[in-house]
C-alpha cells in the first residue's frame, strides 16, 4: 500500500510513474542514479510488485 511508503520512497515512485528515468530522479533529488534503483525496488518489494508498469497501476488506485 503507498501509505506504507517514506515521502521519499512515494516522491521517487511518483516520478517513476511519470515516466521519468533513474538519472533524471537522481537529479532532480541529488542522488545518485543507484539510489534512486536500490529505493525504488524497495518501493517494489513493498508493494509487492515487479515493474514500472505494475507501479503505475497501483499508484493509480
Amino acid at each position: 500500500m503507498a501509505d506504507d511508503l517514506t515521502t521519499t520512497e512515494f516522491t521517487m515512485a511518483m516520478l517513476a510513474c511519470r515516466g521519468w528515468t533513474n538519472a533524471e530522479i537522481a537529479r532532480h533529488m541529488g542522488v545518485s542514479p543507484g539510489t534512486v534503483k536500490n529505493r525504488l525496488s524497495g518501493v517494489y518489494a513493498k508493494l509487492g510488485i515487479g515493474t514500472r508498469a505494475e507501479l503505475v497501476a497501483h499508484m493509480l488506485r
